[in-house]
């Protein structure tokens, strides 16, 4: 694999990017922030960091079993550039991981289980760069939606590369700045449509799932405009949460699923 292609490359580079654009959005637009708010994405982002690399090596033996199971050979070639093989298989695996994250994206708001990590991400009131640093603790259940990516014949590396490349591509789109071409607009994840997903209005929550390319909302219909809202746009979730401790922020999802599936056990809620 060339160096400027490998997952720890992506990565690195990535956060300086994110951390770069911080810097100058904070200097330039103080009032976006505020400091506990900066302080605890931070925090998390650090915890993030910790439990990923831990992550790692399991999440890879998984998806290492599925690709020894695989359907297809795609042979050596997406180790080299100078092949033609090498840009079609990144750019399949482009589209179709990014399919993945969609569906994944949209599970995490509609099913209870993959919300009560979710949900850290969204807690959040301000809308700007850190926001994107804060990240679940416990991302162990979400391998799922990527497994087919390695069964097909996409290796493991290529597959762990590409996720944070979405990643990467995600975190600049928690800023305000607006000035992108309609074509643009049109066919990628852009700051305008992940500010709608970030809102808490009624009539744009659950929009906007896209990792790389908006036009898997369009297709399924969960596309929103800003547009639509009948009041300027709001982030965070409701109710607000009462805590700003950082344990809170991480699990308060998860207390949440809890005592949801307690409730359905002693017949005392109504099915999630």
């Amino acid at each position: 694999m060339p160096d400027w292609l490998t997952p720890d490359a992506i990565y690195f580079a990535g956060l300086a990017v994110l951390l770069a654009l911080l810097a100058l959005e904070w200097r330039l637009h103080p009032e976006r922030y505020v400091r506990h708010d900066t302080v605890n994405n931070a925090l998390m982002y650090l915890g993030y960091v910790i439990v990923g690399g831990l992550w790692l090596l399991p999440l890879y033996a998984v998806y290492r079993f599925a690709w020894d199971h695989r359907l297809f050979d795609l042979g050596p070639w997406w180790l080299d550039p100078s092949s033609w093989q090498f840009w079609a298989s990144w750019g399949a695996l482009l589209v179709l991981e990014d399919f993945c994250f969609y569906w994944f994206h949209r599970a995490s708001h509609r099913l209870p289980v993959f919300w009560a990590s979710h949900v850290t991400h969204h807690s959040s009131p301000q809308f700007n760069y850190s926001t994107a640093l804060r990240q679940s603790w416990i991302p162990f259940h979400t391998f799922v939606f990527w497994l087919p990516l390695p069964w097909l014949g996409f290796d493991p590396l290529m597959v762990i590369t590409m996720q944070l490349a979405n990643l990467f591509f995600q975190s600049l789109q928690h800023t305000t700045f607006e000035r992108l071409p309609r074509w643009y607009t049109f066919i990628f994840n852009a700051p305008p449509h992940h500010r709608v997903h970030h809102a808490s209005n009624p009539e744009l929550v659950d929009r906007n799932f896209a990792g790389i390319f908006i036009l898997w909302d369009r297709l399924f219909g969960t596309f929103a405009d800003a547009a639509q809202a009948r009041e300027p746009v709001r982030f965070g979730i409701e109710p607000a949460l009462a805590s700003n401790n950082l344990l809170w922020l991480e699990l308060h999802g998860w207390n949440d699923w809890w005592r949801g599936v307690a409730a359905r056990v002693t017949g005392k809620g109504k099915q999630a």
